[in-house]
């Protein structure tokens, strides 16, 4: 059986995807709060290479498709 879109070949999502989904309700973050969520310093540095999460500026990052208050 081959992996479709975001699921392991088992059928659960993939460990990027479960990162991404701890992320999304932090919005804007520190670092600190990634590593509180479950999301290590070398796992977010590699989302931040694959262009998922946004760095905004050292040690505070963004996920794209969080929803911002004005």
């Amino acid at each position: 059986m081959n992996a479709t879109n975001n699921q392991s070949a088992r059928g659960r999502p993939s460990m990027k995807d479960r990162h991404l989904e701890l992320l999304l309700p932090l919005g804007i973050f520190h670092q600190k709060e990634a590593i509180s969520a479950g999301v290590s310093a070398p796992t977010l540095s590699r989302l931040v290479k694959k262009g998922l999460i946004l760095r905004i500026e050292q040690n505070f990052y963004r996920h794209p498709d969080a929803e911002i208050a004005p």
